[in-house]
């Protein structure tokens, strides 16, 4: 039974939900029964006992927002247990402070809960201090006195328990062997060379139990319940939900519709209190919305009918909270909901744009070949519509018009002549499919992209049904510079194309080999560009000359940079410079930190921001605010071309006598020219100037056959 991963560890599950399609209930279940609040730890996670009574959450450390360091995250690390056989009301029958053992995944099987504290990189360090990943068994026969029974140690990433109990599976590296530990006597794990049959049965068999991704992380539960945790922005809240859905009931859906309508625009209001704007489809779903789609109901009228519908479809498409078989089967829907609005009104220009714009993402969702020229079709259609009755075109339009993918289908003689097409034209996304096939020893296997774990972590080809550290070689690239692999159907075939630095690396067909690689040519644009004249010169390079810092020395105590909550894992930021330079233009010269920002969690690296300073500390104006978000890579809306640990962070540069801060995102794996940023003050604030982005363009070469 597959237990959740640590927010930058459940990323790598969206390979396993493609099991959820036929097991997992249609989530429109949000009935929230109760709440846990554990807004105030560091880490939060969860399992269930097999009947789904008693609910062990393991919390450790404090949020960074109460207080905490990262130093201190492992500390006071508590299981909480609670009886939830009445989902109404759930009581807490013990909890147990175990210490500073830490926690990142948590496992119930029969009478023990297993803890685990694993590693990237098997001993990490934090802020000076060595954590060797372990795992502690926890004797909870008696759930009102929780008692650790066993301690075991060993460098591993990811970890596995089997379905009797008896033995645990340590996966050392993202795609290595597993070690297995015995522990069949808890108080004495030990380790072994191979589990026995009957020790075998591990968690992949359990994967439809659970739905997850980095914000939700749910598992369903007898008796019509279900349990998540919810963590948006580290935040963990635990929900009860019920999940028998009610009679269908006009004036609850009318509610319920207000309610999620309102919710929705509070958050596109005050976008920066939200983790993203995300209506809450389920609750509509659950209240019964669909039924719209076939029935009247003479209480509610045709324009509340119509506006419900396409509202609901319209927040289908724009989730951006679920991942996966969800994400498709959304997208999908949302098509045919907004179908059945345009068919009940047919010059509802909205609905029609809707509809493209729907259409036109459930493109790169869809699997096959017809399944994407299906969705293209209704996407290039919609606009039609919507163009006719605006009298101008949506910007979707373009974006259909400009990658005619059932006529890339048709003219393209080779995969890599359709894959180059696609890419040179900016649409990688809807080239590429969830699954592939391919014959081996006879008979027709499915393959998947799998994520290994870890939070620096690869993806590899998979096999549906395979063991989770089984690899196939013939479907794995040649990893040479190291790529993701993304799957790719053409002319009845499936092919895994390795993509590098955002671009195509080389195409593998199953059985074959390498078909082809490409090559590259870079061609440097101007994408942002707000001061022309200052533009031209930073594009050009012209008059540059980069400022240089002034070191600070050992024993002269600065205060610790706070960059903010930059991502995934909090950054340690230190400052080791400084500098006097005119940042306005108007010849005054502001004091400027230099910072080394220590990046705790990720791949681990470290990254390179500046900061106004007052004394030796950061300045608190408005004016530092702003250089301090614009600094906030994941906020950038280019950070999808940021290259962690390879050079990149923000410096001061000097042009025609005045500083301003530049910034680069690091040069690519192969040698792609880095994307670089010019920030300005305008009105008192900084913004960006200038934007210089490195366009790529990629050729075939075709391998002949060995």
């Amino acid at each position: 039974m597959l237990r959740q991963l640590a927010v930058f560890f459940l990323l790598v599950l969206g390979f396993s939900l493609s099991c959820l399609a036929e097991e997992t209930k249609e989530r429109h279940d949000e009935r929230i029964r109760h709440a846990f609040d554990f807004t105030t730890s560091w880490w939060t996670f969860f399992d269930t006992s097999e009947d789904g009574h008693t609910l062990y959450v393991v919390t450790a450390g404090k949020n960074m927002r109460s207080g905490g360091k990262i130093e201190e995250q492992e500390n006071d690390t508590v299981l909480h247990v609670y009886d939830i056989s009445d989902i109404d009301s759930p009581r807490e029958i013990t909890n147990t402070n175990l210490g500073s053992i830490g926690v990142r995944e948590v496992w119930a099987q029969g009478s023990f809960v297993f803890i685990f504290r694993s590693s990237t990189f098997g001993e990490e360090t934090v802020s000076g201090k060595a954590h060797l990943s372990h795992f502690v068994i926890v004797n909870v026969s008696d759930p009102t006195l929780p008692k650790i029974v066993g301690t075991f140690e060993y460098q591993f990433q990811n970890a596995f328990v089997s379905e009797d109990a008896r033995t645990v599976a340590l996966q050392p590296t993202a795609n290595g062997a597993p070690v297995f530990v015995d522990v069949s006597q808890p108080d004495h794990p030990i380790k072994i060379d191979n589990p026995d049959s009957s020790r075998s049965a591990f968690a992949p068999t359990s994967y439809e139990k659970w739905v997850g991704h980095s914000y939700y992380w749910r598992r369903e539960l007898p008796d019509q319940r279900a349990v998540a945790r919810i963590d948006p922005d580290n935040n963990f809240i635990i929900q009860l939900f019920s999940t028998e859905s009610p009679s269908f009931d006009v004036e609850n859906l009318r509610s319920v519709y207000s309610d999620v309508k309102q919710e929705y625009t509070k958050c596109l209001a005050h976008p920066h209190e939200y983790p993203g704007c995300n209506a809450n489809t389920g609750r509509l779903a659950y209240a019964g919305i669909k039924e719209l789609m076939e029935t009247s109901p003479a209480t509610l009228s045709a324009a509340e009918r119509v506006l419900m519908l396409n509202d609901y479809g319209f927040w289908l498409s724009h989730a951006d909270n679920v991942y996966g078989p969800e994400k498709t089967k959304g997208l999908q829907e949302s098509v045919t909901v907004l179908e059945s609005v345009v068919q009940l009104e047919p010059k509802r220009t909205v609905a029609w744009l809707n509809l493209g714009d729907a259409a036109r993402l459930a493109i790169g969702n869809a699997d096959s070949e017809e399944d994407k020229a299906t969705y293209w079709k209704k996407a290039s259609n919609a606009y039609e519509h919507h163009s006719a009755l605006a009298g101008k075109d949506a910007a979707g339009k373009a974006a259909i018009a400009s990658f005619d993918l059932p006529a890339a289908y048709s003219k393209n003689k080779s995969v890599c002549g359709f894959v180059a097409e696609a890419f040179n034209g900016g649409h990688p996304e809807e080239i590429w499919s969830t699954s592939g096939t391919y014959v081996d020893d006879g008979e027709t296997e499915e393959f998947k992209v799998a994520w290994a774990m870890g939070s620096c972590a690869s993806r590899y080809v998979k096999v549906e049904g395979d063991e989770q550290f089984d690899v196939r070689e013939e479907l794995q690239p040649a990893n040479d510079p190291p790529g993701e692999p993304m799957i790719v159907r053409f002319h009845g075939k499936s092919f895994i194309v390795s993509v590098v630095d955002e671009g195509p690396h080389e195409v593998i067909e199953p059985n074959v080999g390498q078909v082809c690689r490409f090559k590259r040519s870079y061609k440097p644009e101007l994408v942002e560009n707000t001061n022309p004249s200052l533009c031209t010169k930073f594009m050009e390079g012209k008059g540059l000359a980069d400022l240089p810092w002034t070191p600070i020395e050992d024993g002269d105590e600065y205060a610790e940079a706070d960059m903010g909550h930059r991502g995934m894992v909090p950054n340690e930021g230190k400052f080791d410079g400084t500098m006097q330079a005119d940042i306005q233009g108007n010849g005054t010269k502001a004091r400027i930190g230099h910072i080394d920002l220590e990046w705790s969690g990720g791949c681990g690296c470290s990254e390179r921001a500046v900061s106004l300073l007052k004394g030796k500390s950061m300045d608190t104006s408005e004016l530092n605010k702003s250089l301090i978000e614009a600094q906030n890579l994941w906020k950038f809306p280019w950070g999808r071309h940021w290259n962690m640990c390879r050079e990149n962070g923000a410096e001061l540069t000097k042009i025609d006598g005045r500083a301003y801060v530049a910034i680069t995102a690091g040069e690519g794996p192969l040698d792609r020219p880095a994307s670089r940023l010019l920030m300005e003050i305008v009105q008192g604030k900084f913004r960006h100037a200038c934007r210089i982005e490195a366009a790529q363009r990629f050729t075939p070469i075709e391998v002949k056959a060995k």
